[in-house]
């Protein structure tokens, strides 16, 4: 067996099949879910609320609210993965926190678009703000 191989296989098999340390490869913290799942959950919350308050202009807030949401029920899966061997869980704490930072950046790309157009650089960008948002969102509905 090469040295490679052989340094894999022993980094991969380090825990039993049957235990949670198997499939996070470490010894995941319950009070540290628990602190990200309360810190996502009253984000999400204020800045819905704000959205709200603020609704004609901040409508594109609600991506950043649900990115919130996605996180709160990654964390939930994360704290049940990380209770009992469950792979079901472990596979939906995986998808919840890979996919919402990318919606968090969608949010990013058409805040940037509204400060362009409010800024008047429509005439000073490589592309017009509007058509930047647009080419963000397509992206995105394509990808997903």
């Amino acid at each position: 067996m090469c040295l490679l191989c052989r340094a894999f296989s022993t980094m991969t098999n380090k825990y039993p099949d049957d235990t949670v340390e198997h499939y996070f490869q470490y010894k995941p913290s319950l009070a540290l879910s628990l602190v990200a799942l309360i810190l996502f959950f009253l984000i999400s919350i204020v800045v819905g609320v704000q959205s709200l308050k603020h609704r004609p202009r901040c409508r594109f807030m609600w991506i950043v609210v649900f990115t919130g949401g996605l996180e709160v029920a990654g964390y939930i899966s994360h704290i049940i993965a990380a209770q009992s061997v469950n792979s079901n869980a472990y596979i939906a704490y995986l998808v919840f926190t890979i996919l919402a930072p990318n919606f968090l950046a969608l949010a990013n790309y058409i805040a940037v678009g509204r400060v362009a157009e409010q800024l008047q650089l429509s005439g000073k960008c490589s592309m017009r703000p509007r058509l930047y948002m647009s080419v963000a969102v397509t992206s995105y509905r394509c990808v997903i």
